[in-house]
């Protein structure tokens, strides 16, 4: 069957345009939906990325907060494994090795950081050795001075390196205790340092 357009050429022609103007505009209102619905999408991935970043930078501070406190204990626990592995070198049959680390131990050590103390020539020469660091020369004299007040020392002794790391100056020690008489505790110092341990 054969279908005869009695329309003009020109007007056929003009139909013929605004049917492929029509699909053209179709086609790109589809593209435009379509990029919409893509903007969208990805605004709310973002929102949700920017939410969960937030939550991570919030826990992250907590975290860093909680650093401070964390090397508190480290430091402490530190300190307290050194004394413990000095405590257990030690044989009971030699009170005036307990009676010292026990004058020692009374001591306020916060104004340095001791890393290591050797009874290794204790035996022979009844010298310490202590090895630490602290921030300023009057730290380590003061600790010094509190040292050489213990009953029975004879002498006090040291090697100091000053070492710098990103601008910060301390001063590495190596202190040599030399006890020649009997080292005493009062219960006094006893009780004092105690009184300090449970502050």
């Amino acid at each position: 069957m054969y279908k005869v357009s009695l329309l003009p050429a020109a007007y056929r022609k003009y139909l013929d345009g605004r049917k492929t103007k029509d699909m053209i505009t179709k086609a790109a209102l589809v593209v435009l939906i379509t990029l919409f619905v893509i903007y969208l999408v990805l605004t709310v991935v973002l929102q949700v990325q920017q939410r969960s970043l937030s939550k991570l930078s919030s826990q992250s501070n907590e975290i860093k907060g909680q650093f401070a406190d964390l090397q508190q204990y480290e430091e402490l626990a530190a300190r307290v494994s050194a004394y413990k592995s000095l405590i257990d070198s030690v044989t009971p049959q030699d009170p005036e090795a307990q009676s010292f680390l026990v004058a020692m131990s009374n001591i306020n050590t916060s104004i340095i950081s001791v890393e290591s103390i050797s009874m290794e020539d204790w035996f022979g020469a009844r010298n310490c050795s202590i090895t630490g660091s602290c921030a300023q020369m009057s730290d380590l004299e003061e600790y010094m001075n509190q040292v050489k007040a213990i009953p029975g020392v004879a002498g006090v002794s040291s090697q100091n390196e000053i070492s710098v790391s990103d601008g910060v100056v301390s001063y590495n020690f190596v202190m040599v205790v030399s006890v020649m008489g009997s080292v005493t505790t009062t219960t006094t110092v006893a009780t004092t340092a105690t009184t300090t341990a449970a502050k």
